[in-house]
């Protein structure tokens, strides 16, 4: 028997040319699904850490902006008080002629807001050192 030799040219068949496009969808499918999963891990880590770097910021700037508020309210009480204090008793000296280092004391170590106000009222109002004494005394019962 006499060998026959054949030439085909297999990249030319219609077998080939349906297992190439197969092979490429595959692969494109398979491609775009690795992608996507990439995609979906690095895009979740990067939000992740821009979000934690925003709140941060926003958590910090918050932060400042309230200490700065309370730092301010509570300067203003201080200074509100110490303007307080020195009023009673300059009124104290003014209208009783003396300075009284007993009151003077207890005055300073008074720093509610609403007990000033009332004594400032207070000086005004009674007719003896020793008749606010007394209120002095009343205030520090309570």
């Amino acid at each position: 028997m006499e060998e026959i030799v054949l030439d085909i040219d297999i990249t030319k068949t219609w077998l080939y040319k349906e297992g190439l496009e197969k092979g490429k969808k595959e692969g494109l499918e398979e491609g775009i699904k690795k992608g996507l999963e990439k995609g979906k891990r690095e895009g979740l880590e990067e939000g992740i850490k821009k979000g934690l770097e925003k709140g941060k910021k926003e958590g910090l700037e918050q932060g400042i902006k309230r200490g700065l508020e309370k730092g301010k309210k509570q300067g203003l009480e201080e200074g509100l008080a110490r303007g307080l204090k020195e009023a009673i008793l300059l009124a104290i000296q003014i209208k009783f002629g003396k300075r009284a280092s007993k009151i003077q004391r207890k005055i300073k170590g008074i720093n509610d807001i609403n007990t000033l106000r009332f004594l400032k009222k207070e000086v005004a109002r009674v007719g003896t050192l020793q008749e606010f004494e007394s209120k002095l005394k009343t205030l520090n019962r309570r």
